[in-house]
């Protein structure tokens, strides 16, 4: 019994120093690397279009039921970094400047450019995804009040992980 605790004791002590020993060179090939905190979601380059409201257009007011066709509309557009080894879907945006707020995509159907609503985008793991004019962006219907250029808006990116990303200051940009 006692030669087989001495057999299980230096076998535990050699397998021990081999994994020390292996820590120390970190261009092997075949070395591992644990990330204890991943790397989030980050946004670059975000930016909304002015939407300057018509002369003698009302105030909206969230009592009254407003038609979508004819609110003033603007859209934003930005880069989201998914740092993460897994991918997220970015699943809604809030801002209190407009009633609604969709993520669309611009689709070519027959030579025919059409803006799309999507329920969601995928941001790929350790990948980007760009909203840019003619493609993915955000729209944002009947606005609440003017935006100008030099102006910022608060913005809220809601994701499927139910991480919520605050950008306070989005600035209102001729493209």
């Amino acid at each position: 019994m006692r030669d087989r605790l001495t057999w299980i004791a230096l076998t535990l002590l050699i397998l021990s120093a081999l994994v020390a020993c292996r820590g120390g060179d970190s261009n092997d090939d075949d070395s591992v690397s644990i990330e204890i905190e991943p790397p989030g979601i980050t946004v670059q380059d975000a930016w909304i279009r002015p939407a300057i409201l018509p002369e003698g257009h009302p105030t909206p007011d969230s009592d009254h039921d407003h038609d979508e066709s004819t609110g003033v509309i603007s859209a934003m557009y930005l880069v989201i970094d998914n740092g993460a080894a897994q991918p997220v879907q970015l699943i809604a945006i809030e801002t209190d400047v407009a009633r609604v707020v969709e993520l669309h995509e611009t689709q070519n159907q027959n030579g025919l450019f059409r803006m799309r609503p999507v329920e969601s985008v995928e941001v790929p793991a350790r990948g980007e995804v760009t909203f840019e004019p003619g493609g993915l962006h955000v729209m944002l219907i009947d606005i609440q009040e003017g935006l100008e250029p030099g102006d910022t808006v608060a913005v809220t990116l809601v994701f499927n992980t139910g991480e919520r990303l605050e950008l306070p200051d989005v600035p209102v940009q001729e493209p």
